[in-house]
C-alpha cells in the first residue's frame, strides 16, 4: 500500500462517497411490498466546503457542491423528514412541516421486514423542524434500519417515507474502515490519520509511472504535454482515467482528447469527472485543516 500525504485546506464536516453510492432512499408510506426497498443513506452538512489546487481538491469541491445543491433542494420540500439520528432509545428528527402533522419513526431488522420498535409524536405547530421521539423498546438492537413517516390528521402520508441504513452492520463496518484495510491498493491520504480522510483509487483508474518516463513538461489550461512516453500513455483512449505523482501530489486526468507524436503526447483533460469515477472508497469524516507532509 502506498500512501501520499499532501497539504490541502478543507473545512469538512461529514462526507462519505463510495462506489456503492449511498443515498437517501424514499418509498411511499402506503407501500407494503418491502422486498422492493433499497435502503441507502446520505449525510450532508450545510457548512461543508473544500478548496485545493490539486486534482483531488477540485474533485472534492465539485462533489461537495453537488451534495449541497441536492440537499438544498431537499430542504425546500414543505413536508418531509430530512434526517433521523438515534441516541439511546431516542430518535432525533429533522423535518420540514408547513402544517400540523404526525411523525412516526420505526426501526426494523436489516432486511426491513421485521419491526423492532416505533415511536409517534403529534406536531401541533407549523415549521417546528426538529423534535425528539422515544422508541418503545426495552433493549436496542446493535444494528437496524430506520424508517420514518410524516402523516396528516387523517393519517395520510404527506410525503414519501424516509429510510436510512446508517445503523446497519454493513454501513457501520464500511464507516470503520481504515487505510490498513486496503493493503496492496493505492491510497491517497489527506492527513496523518489512518482511520479518516483518505481515498482509495478504483481499479479502473490507471496509474502511470512518471519517474523516468512520461515526463510532464507543461500544463496549459486543460492541456497536458508529456515527453518520453511509454505504452501506458500511448495506449490511452478517450474516456480513460489515469493518475500519476507530481511534486508529491497526485495528478488525476480523464482523457478528453489525445495526440501522439512519436514519444510525445498532448492530452486534453476532461473537466467532467466525478469522484466515484476515480475512487472506490472515499472517507472524510472530520473538521480540520490537513498538515503538510512528505511522500511515505
Amino acid at each position: 500500500m502506498k500512501i501520499i500525504k499532501k497539504s490541502l485546506s478543507f473545512i469538512l464536516a461529514f462526507l462519505i462517497l463510495t462506489s456503492i453510492l449511498p443515498t437517501i432512499s424514499t418509498v411511499s408510506a402506503e407501500e407494503n411490498d418491502e422486498q422492493n426497498l433499497v435502503p441507502k443513506v446520505e449525510e450532508y452538512d450545510d457548512n461543508i466546503s473544500a478548496s485545493g489546487e490539486s486534482s483531488m481538491g477540485t474533485l472534492l469541491a465539485d462533489a461537495i457542491q453537488e451534495s449541497q445543491e441536492s440537499q438544498n433542494n431537499e430542504d425546500e420540500i414543505e413536508n418531509k423528514i430530512l434526517d433521523v439520528q438515534i441516541e439511546g432509545k431516542t430518535a432525533k428528527v429533522k423535518f420540514n412541516n408547513n402544517q400540523v402533522c404526525k411523525l412516526i419513526i420505526a426501526i426494523y431488522d436489516e432486511s426491513g421486514h421485521k419491526m423492532y420498535a416505533s415511536g409517534m409524536k403529534d406536531i401541533v405547530e407549523k415549521n417546528v423542524n426538529e423534535t425528539e421521539i422515544s422508541l418503545d423498546i426495552v433493549t436496542m438492537p446493535n444494528y437496524f434500519l430506520i424508517k420514518g413517516f410524516i402523516l396528516d390528521d387523517d393519517n395520510k402520508p404527506l410525503n414519501k417515507a424516509f429510510e436510512s441504513d446508517y445503523y446497519t452492520k454493513e454501513m457501520q463496518d464500511f464507516l470503520e474502515k481504515t487505510t490498513e484495510d486496503f493493503q496492496g491498493e493505492e491510497v491517497y491520504n489527506l492527513d496523518n490519520s489512518e482511520t479518516n480522510n483518505f481515498a482509495v483509487f478504483d481499479d479502473g483508474s490507471q496509474k502511470i509511472d512518471s519517474d523516468k518516463v512520461n515526463s510532464l513538461d507543461s500544463v496549459n489550461g486543460n492541456f497536458y504535454s508529456f515527453s518520453n512516453i511509454d505504452e501506458s500513455i500511448s495506449n490511452l483512449q478517450v474516456g480513460d482515467i489515469f493518475y500519476f505523482t507530481h511534486d508529491d501530489d497526485y495528478v488525476i486526468i480523464k482523457v478528453k482528447s489525445i495526440d501522439i507524436d512519436s514519444k510525445n503526447a498532448k492530452i486534453e483533460r476532461d473537466p467532467d469527472i466525478a469522484l466515484d469515477e476515480v475512487f472506490s472508497y472515499v472517507k472524510i469524516d472530520t473538521e480540520q485543516e490537513a498538515n503538510e507532509d512528505t511522500v511515505v
